[in-house]
């Protein structure tokens, strides 16, 4: 008989509060790292940092070039359309050795990827 491993994955839900229209959503987070949220009530787009223990570190407004769909989507750094400095730094931000001016690096220009400005 083989063994299969079966590997838990963390979810920890939390709250969001849309900084457009203020209406307040319970997420679920899996994985540390940048994320995705689309708000179902007014459809404003924000950029969320979660750190190693699915904390919310920093959520932001960004104007999405392209319309999205409500909810929530976690990044894959792993992309390779993103430019290797920034997988790197997600990397680091999502592995927990970041620092401040790291994550506040990562975060502008994921800002700017998304069509939301300096």
């Amino acid at each position: 008989m083989l063994a299969e491993k079966i590997e838990e994955r963390r979810v920890k839900p939390f709250k969001l509060r849309c900084k457009l229209c203020g209406a307040e959503h319970v997420v679920q987070a899996s994985k540390p790292g940048y994320a995705l949220f689309t708000c179902p009530s007014c459809g404003a787009a924000h950029l969320l940092l979660l750190d190693q223990d699915l904390n919310l570190r920093a959520l932001e407004l960004v104007e999405a070039v392209e319309a999205l769909p409500p909810g929530f989507r976690e990044l894959d750094l792993d992309s390779s359309l993103l430019p290797a400095t920034l997988r790197e730094l997600l990397a680091k931000a999502a592995a927990g050795s970041a620092t401040p001016e790291d994550a506040q690096l990562a975060f502008r220009m994921l800002k700017r990827l998304l069509g939301g400005g300096p």
